[in-house]
C-alpha cells in the first residue's frame, strides 16, 4: 500500500516479506503533477523494516520530502541474505496531497431577482421595496454631461437588508434599461458600449447587464468614450454597501451612464442630448429562500464522504461536521439524512425536509472534522457569516413563496399550490375527469396528477375555489380582481409594450419556445402551467400558455381571467370563460 491511483498525505508504505532482507529500497519517482526537482527519492530500509512478515502502512525511518501535488510511482526492491533479488513491486498514480481543503461556496437551491429601484421617463429612481434603502437615499435623473470631469449619476443609498447579501457578505445586481433614444441638437448621435466599474472587494459585479434595445437617429458619430458604468464608487471614494445600516459612505455608491462623444472620439459633446433613456430597472439577487429548499456545501477538492455528517435524529448539535442553526448552534436543524454527495465528492447537499421556519435567518458551520480523500482536515472551522433567510410568505400547508414588488403592488412570484382554505378546511382534490366537470363547490387538481409538475407549476383551481368565502390565499393576501390585474398591466405597459414578455420566465426549460422580447424584467416569472378543461376534465396546454383567475365573476357561468401565450411577448389578455376551468392563481398582497 497505498493502492494505485490513490491520494495520500503521508509517505507511509505497507508491504509483506516472505523472509528477512539483507537490504532493500523504496523509490518515489515523480511522473506528473507538480514539479519535483529532487525526484526520484530512494529510501534505504533499515532495522525492523527488513524483517519478514507483514508491515502495516507506516512512515519509513528515512522518509523522503515529497512535493504536494506531484503524482508518483512507488517501487519496492529487496535482496535476501543469499543475494537473491526480489521481483520489483510498484504502484502507480499516487497523488501526494498535503493541502488543506476549504469551503468554496454554500448555497441554497432557490434565488431570484428582486426589483429594488426603477426610473421611468424623467422620474427619479424610486425604492422598489420600501424597506431596502435607508431614508437618505437620493437620485439624479440620468442625462448627458458636457465633459469628462464629472459623471451624471444615480445614487441608490445604503443597503439596509443584510439578508440580500450572499454567503460572502456581498451583493449581486443587474440593470435593465429600455427604449434608449439619443437625439442631439446638431443631429449627431452616439453608440453605447458597456463597461463595468466595480470594486469587487466590497460588492459583487453585475450578474447580468442587459440592454433591450438602443435606438438612435443616425450613426454619424461612433466614439470609444461612450460607456455604461455600473454600481461602484464615486471618484476615489470607497463605495460601502455592507447591509449593516452604515450610512457613512452611502453617497459614494452610484450608477453611472456617461456620454463622451465627438467626431474624432475625444471627450466633449457635439451638442446636448434631449433624452437618453425611457426606463431603467435595478434588481438585486436575493438570498431569501423557501423553507423547503435544500442547502449545498462545495469544497475545493474531493472529500471523504464518511467524514461528512449532519444532524439527522433530533435537534441537538453534537459532533456533526456540517451544522445548520438559527440560534448560534444551541440547537441544530434536523436533516432527512446525511448529506448526498455529487461533483466527484466535492459538493454535498443537505435536505432539511420541513424543519426550517418562515422568516428566520440560519447560519451554516463546517468543522475541521471533515477530511479530503488524502486525509487532510480543514485548517480552520468555516462559519457562514451572513447565512440565509427563509421567505416570509407561507400558506396554511407550509408552502413558502417568493414575492416580488411590481409598481405599487406586491405579488406572489410563484403559482399557488395550497390544498386547504385559509380557515383550514380542505379544498376538494378531484382526480376523476367526470367529477371535475360537475363540481361547483370548489376544487383543485394538478397537471396529469404528476407531483413533479405540481411542485413546478402549482395547482389548477376551478373558479368556485377562488370564490369560496373561506379564503384561498394566505392571510393578508387575495386573489386579484380584474382591475388589480389592469393596474399591473398599465404599469408594465408604461415601461414597454411587451407586457407579456416582462411577465414570462425566459428560456425554454418550461416554455415550448421563447418569444422575442421575453425578459421577465418584472420578476413575475410566469410559467406555462396549462389548464384543466371544463367540458372533459382533461389537462392540456402545458408549456404553451398559462391562465390566471381573477376574483371577478363575468356572469352566472363565466369568470374573468388573464392569459400569457408562448408565442407573444405583447399579449396579457383579459378574457372570461367557464368557471369549471382549472386555472392557476397568483395571490396579491392586500
Amino acid at each position: 500500500s497505498p493502492s494505485s491511483s490513490s491520494t495520500v498525505n503521508t509517505t507511509a508504505v505497507g508491504y509483506t516479506l516472505s523472509e528477512a532482507l539483507a537490504s532493500g529500497t523504496v523509490t518515489y519517482t515523480r511522473g506528473s503533477g507538480t514539479a519535483d526537482s529532487n525526484s526520484p527519492h530512494t529510501v534505504t530500509l533499515a532495522g525492523t523494516e527488513l524483517n519478514s512478515g507483514t508491515r502495516s502502512s507506516a512512515v519509513l525511518t528515512n522518509a523522503p520530502t515529497l512535493v504536494s501535488g506531484s503524482i508518483y510511482t512507488i517501487a519496492f526492491n529487496g535482496t535476501d541474505a543469499g543475494g537473491n533479488s526480489a521481483t520489483e513491486v510498484s504502484v502507480t498514480g499516487i497523488t501526494y496531497d498535503t493541502t488543506a481543503p476549504t469551503v468554496t461556496s454554500v448555497s441554497t437551491t432557490a434565488h431570484y431577482w428582486q426589483l429594488i429601484a426603477r426610473q421611468v421617463d424623467s422620474d427619479n429612481f424610486t425604492d422598489g421595496t420600501n424597506e431596502l434603502f435607508s431614508s437618505n437615499a437620493r437620485s439624479t435623473f440620468l442625462q448627458n454631461e458636457n465633459d469628462n470631469s464629472s459623471s451624471t449619476f444615480m445614487s441608490i443609498g445604503n443597503l439596509t437588508k443584510s439578508s440580500y447579501a450572499d454567503t460572502d457578505g456581498k451583493y449581486t445586481f443587474k440593470l435593465i434599461w429600455d427604449g434608449m433614444q439619443v437625439d442631439s441638437l446638431d443631429n449627431k448621435s452616439v453608440t453605447w458600449t458597456q463597461t463595468s466599474w466595480l470594486d469587487n472587494t466590497t460588492i459583487t459585479g453585475f450578474e447580468e447587464i442587459s440592454n433591450s434595445g438602443i435606438s438612435t437617429t443616425d450613426t454619424n458619430v461612433v466614439s470609444s468614450n461612450n460607456q455604461f458604468k455600473g454600481l461602484g464608487k464615486s471618484g476615489s471614494n470607497q463605495c460601502v454597501i455592507d447591509g449593516n445600516g452604515d450610512t457613512s459612505n452611502w453617497w459614494n455608491c452610484v450608477g453611472v451612464v456617461s456620454l463622451h462623444t465627438s467626431n474624432d472620439g475625444s471627450t466633449g459633446m457635439p451638442g446636448p442630448l434631449e433624452k437618453i433613456a425611457s426606463s431603467m430597472h435595478l434588481y438585486i439577487w436575493t438570498s431569501e429562500v423557501s423553507i423547503t429548499d435544500n442547502i449545498t456545501v462545495t469544497f475545493s477538492e474531493s472529500m471523504e464522504p464518511s467524514y461528512i455528517t449532519t444532524t439527522t435524529s433530533d435537534y441537538t448539535c453534537r459532533n456533526e461536521t456540517i451544522k445548520v442553526s438559527s440560534d448560534n448552534f444551541s440547537t441544530c436543524v434536523r436533516m432527512s439524512s446525511d448529506p448526498a454527495s455529487s461533483n466527484s465528492n466535492m459538493t454535498f447537499t443537505l435536505d432539511p425536509v420541513d424543519n426550517l421556519t418562515v422568516g428566520t435567518t440560519y447560519k451554516i458551520r463546517v468543522t475541521t472534522g471533515v477530511r479530503d480523500t488524502a486525509g487532510n482536515a480543514m485548517s480552520s472551522q468555516y462559519d457562514n457569516s451572513t447565512g440565509f433567510t427563509t421567505a416570509g410568505l407561507v400558506d396554511i400547508d407550509g408552502n413558502a413563496y417568493r414575492t416580488v414588488v411590481i409598481g405599487t403592488q406586491t405579488w406572489m412570484a410563484e403559482n399557488l399550490k395550497v390544498t386547504k382554505y385559509r380557515n383550514g378546511d380542505n379544498i376538494t382534490h378531484i382526480t376523476t375527469n367526470s367529477d371535475w366537470v360537475n363540481d361547483t363547490d370548489g376544487a383543485y387538481g394538478y397537471y396529469d396528477d404528476n407531483t413533479t409538475l405540481r411542485d413546478t407549476y402549482g395547482m389548477l383551481y376551478n373558479w368556485y375555489a377562488v370564490d369560496n368565502s373561506s379564503g384561498l390565499c394566505p392571510e393578508g393576501w387575495q386573489v386579484p380582481t380584474s382591475a388589480e390585474f389592469t393596474v399591473l398591466y398599465d404599469y408594465l405597459e408604461n415601461i414597454d409594450s411587451k407586457v407579456g414578455g416582462q411577465l414570462k420566465e425566459t428560456g425554454t426549460v418550461h416554455w415550448v419556445s421563447e418569444s422575442t422580447g421575453t425578459s421577465n424584467s418584472s420578476g413575475f416569472t410566469g410559467l406555462p402551467a396549462g389548464n384543466r378543461d371544463y367540458n372533459y376534465g382533461t389537462y392540456w396546454d402545458l408549456g404553451n400558455n398559462t391562465f390566471f383567475w381573477t376574483s371577478d365573476s363575468h356572469n352566472f357561468s363565466n369568470a374573468k381571467y388573464r392569459i400569457l401565450y408562448y408565442n407573444s411577448s405583447t399579449l396579457f389578455l383579459l378574457s372570461n370563460n367557464r368557471k369549471q376551468y382549472g386555472f392557476s392563481v397568483r395571490c396579491l398582497e392586500d
